[in-house]
């Protein structure tokens, strides 16, 4: 069976006909050959033919990949879903189902104070686990589960839905989506696209996931699987169960416009080092041309940073990091100093969460902040903000700050963090790819003007010009700061 006829055929059986099924290609093959044996030859070559496959009656149902187009939200939908940003609040069916799995897998009421008591012992568990194991949760045993849909899962749902939306302003979500979703877990990212398209007029997905765990599979069938089918704008398939660490390409679909990794990464490197980056390039694989893979991880300082270093890494192995950070100057900044994170306005406790927080210690099982790093990858080498022609400007570099101490300049940078001062200083993050220490920018509220509010509104990840901004070191922190006074202007670059 010769590689290059049976890839000749399969290209012009497609080209005639939107599906067809794989045992037919047989017919116009010489010699024997099984139908498995056909499909681990095609696979690889599947999504540079723009096709996928499902297994159907024993056979494989081959599918020409619909090009839809990309997305455009109206302006309806964005102020609708600016809103609902403003208070977010994780759908009440998906509470009740939420509960309805709990009742489901106890046999009591899911309020019941046995209940109640077991989760919440479960999430003490798993928050000593997390600290003492450097991230890593184990969820084996049902208990563990419904912890982590009380105390996780609605922070990590609005999360995703902030990220996909920020990536659909962009024009980079197409109206019909595939989407795989690799350690779904329960299935918060499925639950999070599915109420997005519910918000965004005309966007539809298959949606597909990988998970490990019998009991996040269960879940995820009783939860995510109803969930859809009260949706029109979703199809979620039964999830994959795989070990990342040990991944089989040919069991997962092809043709992707979307591949997530949220909370993945990090735990596969500490699991296995190198894992991440090897999961991350077999995914690549299954990844459309103009397909995106989203990583996310969790604000502190250890997972931020690992999950930057990670990613700079894949970017030396054909994918281009499209944000949130900009390029600047053709620069790679330093990955492992760089702790940079998101914090958007935290989401309402659902009934579940309030019930396990009733009574003593409530603040411990309390978890509504949504603080998260994130990175967009993609494969045709399209960046967010592209300031390479930088090179050799008048614009002052972050890597010479020491030269410009308790002096006025003049730079570009990207605006890194949210708020992180308060209603009498603002802090932000600020970076260009240069720097060797944090920088920050610092406005005084006293100091706020017409000309230098900009900074207070810049959107995370995008670039900012400022000017006449005064230069300082601060020892105790080892790091600079760069002082906007009411001088100084804060601009969208020109």
């Amino acid at each position: 069976m010769d590689e290059g006829d049976v890839i000749s055929t399969i290209r012009y059986v497609s080209s005639m006909e939107k599906e067809f099924r794989l045992s037919t290609i047989l017919d116009y093959l010489e010699g024997e050959c099984r139908l498995d044996e056909l499909y681990s030859l095609v696979h690889p070559r599947l999504t540079g033919l723009d096709l996928y496959a499902e297994r159907e009656d024993g056979d494989y149902l081959v599918k020409r990949k619909e090009r839809s187009e990309f997305l455009v939200p109206d302006r309806v939908d964005t102020e609708e879903i600016r809103a609902f940003f403003a208070h977010p609040e994780i759908p009440e069916p998906v509470q009740r189902l939420f509960e309805h799995y709990i009742e489901e897998k106890t046999g009591k009421r899911w309020s019941d104070p046995a209940v109640i008591g077991r989760i919440r012992n479960a999430i003490l568990q798993q928050k000593a686990q997390y600290w003492k194991s450097g991230g890593r949760i184990g969820y084996r045993k049902g208990y563990s589960v419904m912890g982590y849909l009380a105390y996780q899962a609605p922070v990590y749902i609005v999360q995703f839905e902030h990220i996909l939306h920020s990536l659909a302003e962009d024009g980079l979500v197409r109206s019909h989506m595939r989407v795989l979703d690799a350690g779904t877990g329960p299935g918060v990212v499925p639950l999070a696209i599915i109420d997005l398209c519910s918000r965004l007029h005309g966007c539809t997905a298959d949606i597909y996931a990988v998970e490990r765990s019998d009991e996040f599979i269960q879940a995820y069938r009783e939860i995510v699987l109803p969930c859809a089918r009260e949706n029109q704008g979703a199809t979620v398939h039964p999830p994959i169960q795989m070990d990342l660490l040990d991944p089989r390409p040919r069991d997962l679909p092809a043709s992707l416009d979307l591949v997530v990794l949220q909370n993945v990464v990090n735990e596969l490197e500490k699991a296995k080092s190198g894992s991440g980056a090897r999961v991350r390039h077999t995914l690549s694989a299954l990844l459309s041309r103009d397909g995106s893979i989203i990583v996310a991880e969790p604000a502190d300082l250890e997972n931020s940073t690992m999950m930057r270093r990670i990613v700079h890494e894949a970017s030396k192995t054909g994918l281009t990091i499209y944000g949130p950070c900009p390029t600047f100057r053709g620069l790679s900044c330093r990955a492992e100093s760089c702790w940079s994170f998101v914090e958007k306005p935290p989401v309402s406790p659902t009934r579940l969460m309030d019930e396990v927080a009733r009574g003593a210690d409530s603040y411990r099982f309390i978890n509504t902040d949504i603080k998260f790093s994130f990175a967009i990858l993609r494969l045709d080498g399209r960046v967010r903000e592209d300031f390479r022609d930088l090179k050799g400007s008048r614009f002052a570099r972050l890597s010479g700050l020491q030269r410009h101490v308790n002096r006025k300049i003049d730079v570009i940078a990207a605006v890194m963090s949210g708020e992180l001062g308060d209603r009498k200083t603002h802090v932000f993050r600020i970076c260009d790819g240069t720097a060797q220490k944090p920088v920050f920018a610092i406005l005084p509220a006293y100091h706020v003007t017409p000309q230098n509010r900009h900074l207070l509104s810049v959107r995370y990840g995008s670039p900012a010009e400022f000017r006449q901004v005064l230069v300082r070191f601060n020892r105790e922190h080892n790091a600079y700061n760069l002082l906007v006074t009411r001088h100084s202007t804060v601009t969208q670059p020109g």
